[in-house]
This record gives C-alpha cells, sequence and structure tokens, in this order.
C-alpha cells in the first residue's frame, strides 16, 4: 500500500513539459540515418552499428579487442631480448636431438649471463664506497657479503647483500638511512622494518645497482659458504640455480617479502632435487634437468604433507612429525634449514602457489617442443621461457664502457683503501688471467651481439672467423 501511495504522490509531466522535451530532442543533430530497428537480434545488430558510425573527437576510429591484444603481443616481443640465441644455435635446433640441442642452448645461455669483469668492478666500488660511509659511522662495526655476488650465483640484475654486525640498543636503520641520503649516495630508500629481517634497500645512485643491508644477521655469511661446498659436490646445482633464479625474476617471484622464493630457498630445492634424484652421469644434460625440475615442484611434489630436508644427503618426512609448517597455512613450502633444523626457511613465501603454477607452465612449454605436433617448431626452448629486456642489455653496455680492465688498477686501490674483503680482490685478477689466456686463444666473446666476435678485429676478419668457426663445429659434430 505504501509503494501505491508513493507512486500516486509523484507528478506527471504537464504538457509544456513535454513540448519542451520534445523540442530539445529536435535541435539534436544526429550522425547516424534513421533506422527503424526491430527487436531482438536486428536490435542488438543496429546498436552495434550505431557504435560503429560515431566518430571520436581525434578522428580516429576506435581499435577492436584482437587489434588491442595483437599490438600488445607485438610489443611484448619486441621487448623479449634473446641474446645468448645465435646463429649456432638454431642450427643446433636443425641439426640435433632436441635434448642436445636445449643443453647446448643452457650452456650459451650460461656463458652470456656470466658477469665481465667490468661488472665486478663496479660491484667493488659499490661496496668500498658504502663501507666506507659505515666504518665512518660505527668504526668498530663488521661489514660482510654474503647472497649471490658472495656465492656466485649474480645474475646481471642481481643486487648487493650486505651485513653490518656489531652492538647496538636498537638496529639503526634510519640513522643509516638518513646518513646515506645526505650523502647523496643512494636513491629510491625504503626501509623495511617489521619483516623477519629488517633491511634497508635503495639504489646506488652512481651505478643504479640494488642494495640490501641488515643488521647483526651472521648466518646470511656462513650459509654463502656452505653453499659453495654444494656447488662443489654437486656441479649441476650452480647452473640450474641461475636459471631458475632468472626464470622467477622476470615473473617478479624472486623475492620474499614480495612472496616469491628466495635464492636460498632455491639452492636447497634444487639440491633437494639433485640428491634424490638418480644417480647422475659425470656430465649431465643439464636441459633434461631443468625439465625435470620444473615437472617435480610444479606438478608432482606434495606441498601439503611434506618437508624438504638436504641433511644426510637429503630426504622428505611428514610435516606430522615435525615442527616445522604452518598449520593454518599447509599448503606453504616447508624447507628445513640444514643449520638449524628447528627452523624453517621458505616460511615467507605466501605466493608459492603461484610459483608453482609458473613451474607447471615452464614444464608444460618445454616439453611441447618434444610432441610430434610441435616437432616442426625449430625455436630455441630456453628463449621460450627465459627473456631479458633491451633495457638490461643497454645497461650492461653501460657498464662495460664506465667500468673496463683499464680501470682496474684504480678500483683496487680504491678497494684495498677501503678495505674490502680479499676475494672481492681477487676476483678482478682471475678474470684478467682469464680474459688473457682467452686472448691468446680463441678471443673474447661479445656478450651483447648474437654471436661470437673479436673486439679488436676488423669487421672482414670477424666474419672470416665466424665462417671457420662454424665449419669447425660442423665437422667436430
Amino acid at each position: 500500500k505504501k509503494k501505491k501511495k508513493k507512486k500516486k504522490k509523484k507528478k506527471k509531466k504537464t504538457s509544456e513539459q513535454r513540448k519542451d522535451d520534445d523540442e530539445g530532442e529536435e535541435d539534436f543533430i544526429s550522425l547516424e540515418p534513421e533506422k527503424k530497428l526491430e527487436t531482438g537480434k536486428d536490435q542488438r545488430r543496429g546498436e552495434d552499428d550505431s557504435l560503429m558510425d560515431f566518430i571520436p573527437l581525434d578522428g580516429k576510429k576506435k581499435k577492436s579487442r584482437k587489434e588491442q591484444r595483437r599490438e600488445a603481443a607485438a610489443r611484448e616481443a619486441k621487448e623479449r631480448c634473446v641474446p645468448w640465441v645465435s646463429s649456432k644455435v638454431r642450427r643446433d635446433y636443425k641439426k640435433l636431438p632436441t635434448a642436445l640441442a636445449l643443453h647446448r642452448e643452457v650452456e650459451a645461455f650460461l656463458a652470456w649471463v656470466k658477469p665481465s669483469p667490468a661488472e665486478h668492478n663496479m660491484r667493488v666500488v659499490v661496496v668500498a664506497r658504502l663501507k666506507k660511509i659505515i666504518l665512518g659511522l660505527w668504526p668498530k662495526a663488521k661489514v660482510e657479503l654474503f647472497g649471490s655476488v658472495r656465492s656466485g650465483l649474480q645474475l646481471p640484475t642481481s643486487d648487493i647483500d650486505m651485513v653490518v654486525l656489531g652492538e647496538w640498543p636498537k638496529l639503526p636503520l634510519r640513522t643509516l638511512a638518513k646518513v646515506l641520503e645526505r650523502e647523496n649516495v643512494a636513491k629510491s630508500m625504503r626501509v623495511i622494518e617489521h619483516a623477519k629481517v629488517p633491511i634497508i634497500k635503495f639504489q646506488d645512485k652512481a651505478t643504479s645497482v640494488e642494495v640490501d643491508i641488515s643488521f647483526n644477521q651472521p648466518d646470511g655469511p656462513k650459509d654463502a659458504d656452505r653453499i659453495g661446498e654444494y656447488f662443489k659436490q654437486y656441479p649441476a646445482l650452480r647452473p640450474l640455480a641461475i636459471i631458475v633464479k632468472q626464470y622467477l625474476a622476470v615473473r617478479g617471484l624472486n623475492e620474499v617479502y614480495t612472496g616469491g622464493v628466495g635464492s636460498y630457498a632455491l639452492i636447497l630445492m634444487i639440491l633437494s632435487f639433485l640428491q634424490n634424484h638418480c644417480p647422475l652421469p659425470s656430465r649431465p644434460n643439464l636441459g633434461v634437468l631443468l625439465m625435470e625440475f620444473f615437472e617435480l615442484y610444479g606438478k608432482t611434489f606434495n606441498y601439503t604433507n611434506v618437508v624438504v630436508s638436504v641433511r644426510d644427503g637429503g630426504c622428505y618426512y611428514e610435516k606430522t612429525k615435525s615442527k616445522l609448517g604452518n598449520s593454518y597455512k599447509p599448503w606453504l613450502l616447508t624447507i628445513e634449514n640444514p643449520r638449524f633444523p628447528d627452523v624453517e626457511v621458505a616460511g615467507g613465501s605466501f605466493n608459492i602457489r603461484l610459483v608453482r603454477q609458473s613451474f607447471e607452465h615452464a614444464y608444460h612449454m618445454l616439453t611441447a617442443a618434444f610432441s610430434e605436433s610441435t616437432r616442426r617448431d625449430k625455436r630455441p626452448l630456453l628463449s621460450r621461457i627465459l627473456f631479458f629486456t633491451q633495457e638490461v642489455l643497454d645497461y650492461r653496455n653501460w657498464v662495460q664502457d664506465n667500468f673496463s680492465e683499464a680501470a682496474d688498477a684504480a678500483m683496487e686501490a680504491q678497494a684495498t683503501a677501503a678495505g674490502v674483503a680479499p676475494h672481492l680482490q681477487s676476483i678482478i685478477t682471475q678474470r684478467k688471467r682469464a680474459t688473457d689466456s682467452d686472448s691468446d686463444g680463441e678471443g673474447s666473446e661479445h656478450r651483447n651481439g648474437d654471436s661470437a666476435v673479436r673486439r679488436d678485429r676488423p669487421a672482414q676478419q670477424e666474419q672470416q672467423q665466424e665462417e671457420e668457426g662454424d665449419s669447425d663445429s660442423d665437422s667436430d659434430k
């Protein structure tokens, strides 16, 4: 009854108001011809036609969704750079079995990703500068490196992990952050105080290198030394870790504070995979091992009930028989710390479901090349799941131009004056010897091109060397 009363109370339009509305409609000039539309499908077709006849102010017709998707795919394809895919790698996929060609492509990727002497020099300079500032604040403090720089897993975009050891009533995160900003050393500063491991994250202003500084975390350097021992026991561990790390970095799943898998947890995952694998030959096929790793942690591994352990040769055991794991989130990955069995390593990786889906996707992408339906597609397999952006290539060129081998003497002197760790100084000398031996033999590879060329030879000799190298490789096969 109330609704009926409200309807009656509503005022109806007077005849004068209706006339005014009709006059307003007559003043509107439509761009469309008059059409009598029927109900149903014809009416919907007429609506679509009216949308197509609409002329926007910029004079361009609106692109369809298919065209927008094609343009987005084209832009993404341009941004994806695969500099390790040379003509030799493409020939391997045409002539060799797919598994062997994948192994050769993995080797080519590792050779391109390997840090150059200029990149090592740049990191030495950054560490020396930061260490000088930190010791100026706290002379009795101790600064050490850990992470990828110390373990040898650094990528072109890897950050520098530093730990400051000392005695403070409260961790001086804000104090150091203010000093770095005052010295005009850092940009994009972030102080993460409420994380499991409080850190300072920033970019070095001169080199744009990402830096993470933590306080009173002595386990980091010890874990890095233990990783070096694992590399000696399992030679396939390092290459697999580098590839999977780059695969996760491309998808933004390599940082713990964003829910991804950190470097240490990833190494333990790969180590457990190798420990529980059947006996490996002296020179295993890295491509096949990579596919098996993606299959294990992308399809078959039981994240809900199993704990990963690498102690005493490696094993799996149930979560119910240990104190590890989160009962409220049983789907999280649980990895036992080899130094402290009661401590969990991957507890902060809350996006592990997304990581698992990405591993499954990589497995299907790689195995699709072995099926009969896609065997004609001879594109390199690794380039289907891994890539670098043009920014990374430009950055490596910039580093090569500004931190070349000619500045090694100055870098070593600056590092010695700042008291940098000796193992960083030895890196430069080792790289010098390696480059000298390479120059006496086959020559150094250009890291940002599609083929190996001599840097100090003219273009004609470069072409002759490429042709001779191709004929030699074919005869060796």
